[in-house]
């Protein structure tokens, strides 16, 4: 799945918490998903519904890993860190959206 319909797919839940609580929630996002939030918030108006935002080890400047593996592909098993990614609901698209040159 990619940043954008993962964001917009978190969009549509906080306007559904925010409108059952009446009230605007407090984000707290781990790794991958703090970008997520971030599209979420600034790109499709989840900022309507969330009071603060706190991003724990979110990639902002990118994952220098997948820098790493296009620039040294005979280092890495690319099929292995896929499968990582993979793991980590993460599809190879999502990878390279990620990677630093993108951020």
């Amino acid at each position: 799945m990619r940043v954008e319909e993962r964001a917009f797919k978190m969009r549509k839940y906080l306007e559904q918490v925010a409108l059952e609580s009446k009230q605007k929630v407090h984000l707290v996002t781990y790794s991958a998903s703090g970008i997520d939030a971030r599209v979420a918030l600034s790109i499709y108006g989840g900022n309507e519904y969330v009071e603060t935002l706190t991003t724990i080890v979110a990639p902002h400047g990118g994952y220098k890993i997948v820098d790493d593996i296009k620039k040294h592909n005979g280092l890495y098993k690319y099929e292995v860190t896929e499968r990582a990614f993979e793991i980590l609901g993460l599809s190879n698209q999502s990878i390279e959206e990620l990677s630093c040159v993108n951020m």
